[in-house]
């Protein structure tokens, strides 16, 4: 197990999230100690670090979507609102492609219900419709697709197994 030290202010963090304003309160055991341990996995550090930074400057220093959503699954897990309003509005601010739309509308569904989610989620779903607006199209292929595959299972049953 890993141990990282941090010399953080307990006001400022507890401004800015309730997790951490319940964490120092007087009535938590952890709010009379001088040191407190969080408990991460070693995959989210990077976005809690980045979350810490955000709690203290209001800014990120990533702009990928990848980490962005790393940081904004941190910050909903340590309850910071105005850095997962940050992450959404900046992550609605990037070039939108299916894989990310579906990468947005995948998240965990306790941060999908998070309000301040919603504007990028309802981009990703925007986005999509309006990409695929016109199935027909697409879906005209399907019958020529069907036949060559039901050909293929015939002229070659050996070839395939089910």
């Amino acid at each position: 197990m890993k141990f990282k030290t941090l010399h953080i202010s307990s006001p400022i963090l507890a401004a800015k999230s309730p997790f951490f304003y319940k964490l120092f309160s007087n009535w938590m055991r952890e709010s009379e100690q001088r040191q407190v341990t969080l408990r991460i996995n070693a995959s989210e550090e990077a976005a809690l670090m980045e979350l810490l930074n955000f709690m203290y400057s209001n800014t990120l220093t990533t702009n990928t979507a990848p980490t962005l959503l790393d940081v904004l699954i941190a910050a909903y897990k340590f309850e910071v609102a105005s850095c997962m309003r940050y992450c959404s509005r900046l992550l609605c601010n990037l070039p939108m492609t299916p894989e990310s739309a579906l990468l947005y509308l995948e998240l965990p569904s306790s941060v999908l219900m998070a309000d301040v989610v919603h504007p990028l989620t309802d981009a990703a779903k925007q986005f999509l419709a309006a990409r695929y607006k016109d199935i027909t199209k697409l879906v005209s292929f399907v019958p020529t697709l069907f036949q060559f595959f039901l050909c293929y299972l015939v002229c070659y049953p050996n070839s395939c197994s089910l």
